[in-house]
């Protein structure tokens, strides 16, 4: 019988291009690699994230919805397909995104930023209030949750917390 064995060279190499900043060899990469395997998740993922780098959410969006249908347990990926719908307007799939990727894993600090945002856009300050202080505690120094904690307390006219937040 014949040993099979693989290469080291024989690889997908997207994840490699897109670490370091080649993203022209990474659409190509992605490309090869969604031709001869179209169910490949990771994939999927990184074509939807390239997409979605270079401002096309639209394209973006069959991607990374298919990275998640493939892995659905992977919080990343159901993160990464709420950007995309958040981005294309579709706002309760956006929001039902984040909270799937949350109940995978309730210390996404990615997924809990932007429901925050989803919440403060819906005027649900509390809410949103109570996402940026989760992801604060988590990562004190974060700039999204930071900024938009302290237009949260502006909302609710909480002037002395507000204050203190800026």
């Amino acid at each position: 019988t014949k040993e099979r064995y693989y290469s080291v060279n024989s690889g997908w190499k997207g994840p490699y291009y897109l670490d370091n900043h080649k993203d022209k060899e990474a659409i190509e990469a992605c490309q090869e690699e969604l031709k001869s395997n179209p169910e490949n998740a990771e994939a999927n993922y990184y074509m939807g994230r390239l997409q979605l780098a270079d401002d096309h959410p639209r394209e973006a969006q069959p991607y990374l919805e298919k990275a998640a249908r493939l892995s659905p347990k992977d919080a990343d990926y159901l993160f990464w397909a709420g950007v995309a719908y958040g981005q294309n307007g579709k706002k309760d799939l956006e929001f039902k995104s984040y909270q799937r990727a949350l109940e995978l894993e309730p210390t996404h600090v990615e997924a809990l930023t932007y429901q925050g945002h989803v919440y403060l856009e819906r005027s649900e300050y509390r809410k949103a209030l109570d996402n940026y202080k989760k992801v604060l505690e988590l990562d004190p120094d974060n700039p999204s949750a930071l900024y938009n904690r302290a237009l949260v307390l502006n909302r609710l006219k909480r002037s002395a917390e507000e204050r203190q937040a800026w």
